[in-house]
């Protein structure tokens, strides 16, 4: 009976070093950027902003299944000109979310930019606007990447920059903030996304996560969009290989050194979200060091508006509709004034 407990406890450690021994989802951006991307961002710091439409356009136009509507641009202000080779004093860099598009919001940065006059770039990330294969096969690594290009864009067209990000662009722009000579004026995070709601996406991240993951979820997810505009600007199915991108990307930003910055930041966010987990939001938006920071519970004006989806996108004709996107309109003039 010894021997057998002796063997019992053997074989528990033994199955436990192959489970914890098992592969692991990871994500490493020491010296990521490839050649290519250096000179790129080498190139993109040379030029004048009346190369910076161009540039974009140029990079969009070689882009598969890349729907026309939903290509990253540089929108100027109604009214506003665009003076040769002259910046603008301030510019706002919209990073969006994933499975989502530059028109996530739309039309909120489209009025704010005419009503307060500055220049909106809408950023545009790998596999998003396109089609499913292609936000199936997109990397977590190049959303890094084109968050430090856009940047570099940004620079150029104005001497203050304003991030407004929303769910993973919010996370995106929280890990753009923490690194070496960046410099933002405002950082508005909307929903940022840390973790999924749901703790058991976190599995993914475990040894033999992936496998696990794929058993207990199959290989494809698809939803049902709210909205006829939904449907055309965000991609409603992917395979889960996107997921694992996601989840290393989320894990990555949650563990990186956090450092001061002379930024005045605002969360934005509700707290019956449905898609992200708040209390890691919340947690992590306050462990940022911001020269200010101000938290905006959504949920405390005009409660009977919000529907499962505009709990999580706060913003835009598609999903939260006219009335809650006046709302965010003012909230986020009166934070920016």
């Amino acid at each position: 009976m010894k021997k057998l407990s002796i063997f019992g406890v053997f074989l528990v450690f033994m199955v436990a070093g192959i489970f914890f021994s098992g592969p692991s989802l990871k994500l490493s951006l020491e010296n990521f950027l490839s050649p290519v991307e250096i000179e790129e961002l080498l190139q993109a710091s040379r030029m004048g902003i009346d190369e910076v439409r161009g540039t974009i356009a140029k990079r969009e136009s070689v882009v598969p299944a890349l729907k026309e509507e939903l290509k990253s641009y540089l929108r100027i202000p109604y009214r506003s000109v665009m003076e040769k080779g002259k910046k603008f004093k301030k510019v706002i860099l919209f990073l969006h979310g994933f499975s989502a598009s530059p028109k996530e919001f739309s039309p909120l940065l489209e009025t704010l930019s005419d009503e307060i006059q500055i220049p909106v770039l809408f950023a545009r990330y790998s596999g998003h606007g396109q089609n499913s294969e292609e936000l199936s096969k997109a990397k977590a690594r190049d959303w890094f990447f084109e968050t430090l290009l856009y940047y570099q864009y940004a620079k150029i067209v104005g001497d203050e920059i304003i991030v407004v990000g929303s769910s993973t662009g919010a996370t995106l722009g929280y890990w753009l903030s923490q690194q070496n000579h960046v410099k933002l004026s405002h950082l508005i995070l909307v929903s940022a996304n840390f973790s999924p709601k749901d703790p058991r996406a976190e599995i993914a991240l475990w040894p033999w996560g992936k496998e696990i993951a794929l058993l207990l979820a199959g290989e494809e997810r698809s939803w049902k969009a709210a909205s006829e505009e939904q449907s055309r600007w965000w991609t409603t199915s992917y395979k889960n290989d996107v997921i694992f991108e996601l989840m290393m990307l989320l894990k990555h930003v949650r563990e990186e050194p956090i450092k001061p910055i002379q930024t005045k930041c605002a969360l934005f966010y509700h707290p019956e979200d449905a898609v992200v987990s708040v209390k890691k939001m919340l947690h992590h938006f306050r462990a940022l060091p911001c020269a200010t920071s101000e938290i905006f519970d959504v949920s405390k004006k005009r409660p009977e508006l919000f529907q499962a989806f505009s709990k999580h996108v706060l913003a835009g004709s598609a999903v939260a509709g006219p009335e809650l996107t006046t709302l965010r309109l003012e909230e986020i003039k009166s934070f920016l004034k």
